[in-house]
């Protein structure tokens, strides 16, 4: 029963950041399979028990650092990764970096691994849409046996930017293996670890 209530609660706290994050609408939220008024009545408790503690948790230092934090005295910028950002961390870097000289970005919207939890990136497809985007031609980790399948799951994506490239130009296919059961998959990360 402690588990059953502890991963609700986890739940529970995992939407509440993902609202703070901009990555629900109120739509969202109310199709969410949550119970609104337990979900609410959670907030204003967390909220409370943060206050009385004097604690802040990682989106109240966002929050805070894009409603009264500065610019920071940078000339060059890089950010990597760009993909993975949420909308609120993508606010933080516009506030950070709005005095600098030079802001690089990397990033695939193909390699997005973390839209679960807020990630945007159709931002990294609007940002290239509107800078000067340099595509690297060529993928210096991707051996050709895998590059073909990558490419061949990457038609199935829905919006994403032309990227044309490479395998990597050394003679090795490399492997890919399907592991499609769990004792499977036991043994190849256990002899992948020696």
């Amino acid at each position: 029963l402690f588990v059953k209530a502890r991963d609700l609660l986890v739940n529970y706290l995992d939407y509440y950041d993902l609202e703070r994050s901009k990555a629900l609408t109120s739509k969202q939220m109310v199709e969410a399979d949550i119970e609104l008024s337990y979900y609410h009545q959670l907030v204003q408790k967390y909220e409370e028990f943060k206050s009385q503690e004097c604690l802040v948790d990682f989106f109240d230092c966002l929050i805070n650092y894009v409603q009264v934090g500065d610019s920071l005295p940078v000339k060059v910028v890089m950010i990597d990764e760009c993909q993975d950002i949420t909308a609120l961390q993508w606010k933080v870097i516009e506030k950070a970096f709005a005095k600098a000289e030079r802001i690089i970005m990397a990033g695939d919207e193909n390699q997005a691994l973390f839209e679960y939890s807020g990630a945007r990136p159709d931002f990294l497809i609007d940002f290239a849409k509107k800078f000067p985007v340099e595509h690297l031609p060529i993928s210096y980790r991707i051996p050709k046996n895998v590059f073909y399948l990558a490419k061949s799951i990457v038609n199935f994506i829905g919006e994403k930017t032309n990227k044309p490239f490479e395998p990597r130009k050394e003679n090795i296919d490399g492997n890919i293996i399907q592991l499609l059961d769990i004792e499977r998959i036991k043994n190849f990360i256990s002899v992948e670890e020696l």
